[in-house]
């Protein structure tokens, strides 16, 4: 639990937010925010380098 908790505190407050709406979803629902929001910070990532 610590890990992840670590992990959180490295996001943005809207990755935060990103990562709780994502224990709301169902499983169906899961899938697709899953692929949005990795895209979403693969996306981040190469804007930043």
């Amino acid at each position: 639990m610590s890990e992840i908790r670590n992990l959180r505190s490295n996001f943005s407050n809207i990755e935060k937010y990103w990562i709780l709406c994502l224990f709301e979803l169902n499983q169906r629902q899961k899938k697709t925010f899953l692929m949005r929001f990795l895209s979403h910070l693969l996306y981040n990532q190469i804007n930043l380098c």
